[in-house]
């Protein structure tokens, strides 16, 4: 585990314990004092920007701390999605600055947001274009509409979006610290968990997606096979995301992640399916907790391992379907997935990026199941 603030790196302060401020709290208390001689934390200094006055004085601002990301971590998809940000007024945080001089010239080392503001000021200079696919929300005589600024330079664009860029308006908090404490602020700002990526496929659901995918992350079963740093990060959503992808296409879609937020994406998941898939998942957490009482632990696990999940819960939407019971589905999915599955071409059909593959597998699965229960295909 990684130390932020230890006496060795700062061997030149004292070591105040915490007990010492406790007292001196008491005697203000005590003497009825009004104040205590105690300041805490990192002050800055806020300046107000708009993007036109950066433009102006860019000599102002130093882009090159080594503690920085290089020019390119920004995508395309990125850096337009920043821009189409601007466009539709919505604000993107402050630039964070270490106040540093050269030959006594002030100026702003960016140590927080370089990223942001340099391929901001590029497509001012009309460096870049805006990504395909890069669309702003926006109004026309009350109706509401979605422009479309693909492909477009700064120089392309209307000229009340370029006002609107230009005027862009931003804080900048600049910090009067040394090395040491920039290094260490820089990590701080940085160092907390990201999104990954199950989680910011959320940001692309609709509502009630997102409250199928929430319900069924707290299912027990959807927990069997990842571990609780893989649970804690909703990386176990894949398996229902996958199987509404494949109602919702009857069966003809890759599984892979590409394919998965590309769906999620465009908006190709209807909430019916939602619902749909939401209801096997209630299904099949009865028939986990039954499989519990019923069979061996190592029975269970492998029942429900990530290897079968996606198969498991695409036949528990057709037991649903069907009305079958849940002692019934899990004393036919004990038999045929634990046994039956090895007479088959199941595990010689894997691969999510492989459209015939899925295809062979799920048919497989599906193909037993109405063997048992003479299911009728739902739509």
């Amino acid at each position: 585990m990684i130390k932020l603030i230890t006496p060795e790196k700062y061997p030149d302060r004292l070591i105040v314990d915490a007990s010492v401020i406790l007292a001196d709290e008491e005697k203000v208390v005590r003497d009825e004092k009004e104040d205590i001689d105690w300041l805490f934390g990192v002050e800055f200094q806020r300046e107000s920007y708009t993007l036109e006055k950066y433009m102006e004085r860019p000599s102002k601002f130093k882009h090159d701390d080594p503690s920085q990301r290089g020019e390119k971590a920004w995508s395309l998809r990125k850096k337009s999605e920043a821009i189409s940000s601007i466009c539709m007024s919505i604000d993107l945080g402050p630039i964070k600055a270490q106040k540093k001089s050269l030959n006594k010239v002030l100026y702003r080392n960016v140590i927080e947001g370089n990223q942001r503001i340099t391929s901001n000021r590029d497509y001012i200079k009309n460096l870049w274009a805006l990504e395909e696919e890069t669309y702003i929300f926006g109004e026309h005589e009350g109706e509401r509409v979605l422009i479309d600024i693909s492909g477009l330079y700064f120089k392309d664009l209307p000229k009340m979006l370029q006002r609107r860029i230009l005027g862009y308006q931003f804080d900048v908090y600049l910090y009067d610290i040394d090395d040491n404490l920039k290094d260490e602020l820089y990590y701080r700002w940085n160092n907390y968990e990201a999104h990954n990526k199950s989680e910011l496929k959320k940001a692309h659901m609709t509502t009630q997606i997102q409250l199928s995918v929430n319900k069924y992350l707290k299912m027990n079963f959807s927990k069997v096979g990842f571990n609780e740093s893989k649970t804690d990060r909703s990386e176990h959503m894949e398996p229902i995301l996958a199987v509404m992808a494949l109602v919702q296409t009857n069966n003809n879609t890759k599984l892979n992640q590409d394919t998965i937020e590309e769906m999620l994406y465009r908006n190709k998941i209807s909430d019916d399916t939602s619902l749909l898939v939401e209801g096997a998942s209630d299904f099949l957490e009865q028939v986990y907790e039954a499989a519990q009482s019923q069979y061996q632990p190592k029975i269970v696990k492998k029942l429900f391992s990530n290897k079968l999940k996606v198969s498991l819960l695409y036949s528990a939407v057709h037991a649903v379907a069907d009305g079958v019971r849940v002692d019934d589905f899990l004393q036919w999915a004990a038999d045929w997935f634990i046994v039956g599955i090895s007479e088959t071409e199941y595990f010689t059909s894997g691969g999510d990026a492989n459209l015939n593959k899925v295809i062979t597998r799920i048919n497989i699965v599906t193909d037993a199941y109405r063997d048992q229960f003479m299911s009728q295909e739902f739509s």
